[in-house]
């Protein structure tokens, strides 16, 4: 069996840094990154990039993907863990393609529309 598609390390930092380091779920909005306790210099990332279309088969996976296609950033999503886990349960039959595509352009566009007051707690709505 083949290994599912990865995500490079410069795939993840741009998923992050285009989703302001905030979850992309418009019912969470968790900002991803913060102060470790532990040492003054360190930092605690609480986001993982998500396949939007799946890397493996299941109801998001798309045939018509290559696998080089399905590592890009389009295919990709900023997520806080516990919402990357919630959209992967029952093999992500939960969440459409079409829902995460429409979470990543919600968070995007409003991240572009208002970059400078762009609140990780604040719902539009």
């Amino acid at each position: 069996m083949c290994a599912a598609p990865d995500f490079s390390d410069k795939t993840v930092q741009i998923l992050m840094a285009r989703a302001c380091m905030i979850c992309c779920n418009p019912e969470c909005s968790t900002v991803t990154r913060g102060p470790s306790d532990a040492i003054g210099s360190l930092a605690i990332k609480l986001g993982e990039a998500a396949h939007i279309r799946a890397a493996r088969p299941g109801p998001r996976f798309d045939d018509n993907m290559t696998d080089q296609q399905r590592a890009e950033p389009e295919n990709g999503i900023w997520l806080c863990a516990s919402c990357h886990a919630m959209i992967d349960k029952n093999n992500g039959a939960d969440f459409s393609r079409d829902t995460l595509l429409g979470w990543k352009q919600t968070h995007n566009a409003r991240s572009l529309s208002t970059p400078d007051k762009l609140d990780a707690h604040a719902h539009d709505g």
